[in-house]
C-alpha cells in the first residue's frame, strides 16, 4: 500500500513507490499497468526487474477527474502490473498496488457562482465576494471575466481573501454570464485552478411602451396611429424622446411628441403592400446627453388600396394594448 497521506486536489500530483516481486525467481519484463481509474498514470511504462531486486515507479494523479467535489474524502486507487511471461500478457492479481490517502481542497469557494440579481443599465456597481482558502495557499487571478474588474485582498487574522468585483464595461441589456478564473499556490508551488460564474440581469434604464405592435391587415392609405410611452427606471438621469424612424413601408403624415417628452403619436401611411415585420427606432436623449435608441417591433400585412377610409389607432392602457378602430 502506498500512503499518500493529505493532498491538494490538484490536476497533477506525483508519488513514488518501488515494486519488488518477492516471489518470481527470474527477470520480470514490466510491460505497464492496469489502472483502476483514468485519474492517474505510471511512468516508466515498461521495465525489467531481476530476482529480488526493487524498480522505482511514479504514479501521476489527477484528481480533478475523480470527481471528489467534498473539502476533504478519502480515496483508493489501484494498479496491477501487466507483465510478459511466454510471450503472453498477464496481469499479475496478486502484484495489486494500493494508493490511498485523503484529498482536500484548499481553494475552497462556497459560492461556486456569483449571482448579482437585476442591475440598471448604465450604472457602475461594486460587490464584495469572501473567499474562503486553505492556510499557507496564496490565489491571485489567472483570467479576468469581460466586463468586471477584478481586485483581491487577504483578510487579515483569517485563512480567507476579499474580492471586489467593479463593472469595467458596459454590459448589454438583458442576461450576462460572465467568467472569472483564479489560481491558487502553495508553498510548494503546487498550482490550481477554479472557475467563477458571475452571472445577472441587465434592466434597461429606459424603454417604449408597447414594444410591439400587430397591426393586423391594412389597405395601402389606410392612416395608422401610433403612441409610444417613454418609461425612465433611472429617475437621476430622466431620458426624453428627440426622434424617430419609421419602416420603408410607410410614411409619416404627422409626429407629435409631447412637452415633458415622454410620449409620441406617429401617423403612418402604408405606401408599399406586403408582408410587414419592421420595427420602429426610437431615439431618446438624458439631460446629461446619454443615448440610446429604443426599438418597437412592427407586425403585419399591407394589401393593395380598397375603398373608403378607416384609422386604426393603437394606444398603450397599463401592460395591454388597445386596439381602436374609427
Amino acid at each position: 500500500m502506498v500512503d499518500i497521506g493529505r493532498t491538494p486536489k490538484t490536476n497533477h500530483f506525483e508519488v513514488q513507490f518501488n515494486l519488488t516481486l518477492s516471489s518470481s525467481s527470474r527477470e520480470v519484463y514490466i510491460l505497464g499497468f492496469k489502472q483502476s481509474c483514468n485519474c492517474f498514470d505510471i511512468a516508466p511504462n515498461s521495465q525489467k526487474i531481476q530476482p529480488g531486486r526493487s524498480a522505482m515507479f511514479k504514479a501521476v494523479i489527477n484528481f480533478e477527474k475523480t470527481h471528489i467535489d467534498e473539502i476533504s474524502k478519502q480515496f483508493h486507487l489501484y494498479a496491477w502490473p501487466v507483465v510478459n511471461k511466454d510471450g503472453a500478457r498477464i496481469i499479475l492479481d496478486e502484484a495489486k498496488i494500493e494508493f490511498c490517502g485523503t484529498v482536500y481542497d484548499p481553494l475552497h469557494i462556497e459560492e461556486s457562482e456569483i449571482r448579482l440579481g437585476k442591475l440598471l443599465e448604465g450604472r457602475q456597481y461594486s460587490e464584495e465576494v469572501k473567499i474562503g482558502v486553505e492556510s499557507k495557499w496564496e490565489i491571485g487571478i489567472e483570467q479576468e471575466p469581460q466586463y468586471w474588474k477584478i481586485e483581491i485582498h487577504p483578510i487579515k487574522n483569517e485563512a480567507a481573501y476579499q474580492m471586489v468585483l467593479t463593472e469595467k464595461k458596459m454590459i448589454p441589456s438583458g442576461k450576462f454570464k460572465d467568467t472569472l478564473v483564479l489560481w491558487g499556490k502553495n508553498i510548494e508551488n503546487i498550482i490550481i485552478y477554479r472557475n467563477m460564474q458571475i452571472s445577472g440581469i441587465i434592466e434597461d434604464r429606459v424603454k417604449i411602451e408597447p414594444e410591439r405592435i400587430d397591426f393586423g391587415v391594412v389597405s395601402v392609405g389606410e392612416e395608422i396611429v401610433v403612441s409610444l410611452e417613454l418609461k425612465n427606471s433611472d429617475e437621476s438621469n430622466r431620458f426624453g424622446i428627440r426622434d424617430y424612424e419609421i419602416p420603408h413601408a410607410f410614411e409619416a403624415t404627422e409626429a407629435t411628441i409631447s412637452k415633458d417628452a415622454h410620449t409620441i403619436e406617429i401617423s403612418l401611411l402604408p405606401v408599399e403592400a406586403g408582408l410587414v415585420n419592421d420595427v420602429i427606432k426610437i431615439y431618446v436623449k438624458s439631460k446629461y446627453n446619454d443615448e440610446k435608441i429604443c426599438i418597437v417591433s412592427v407586425a403585419g400585412i399591407i394589401i393593395k388600396k380598397s375603398q373608403g377610409k378607416e384609422v386604426i389607432q393603437f394606444k398603450h392602457a397599463g401592460d395591454d394594448k388597445v386596439l381602436l378602430k374609427q
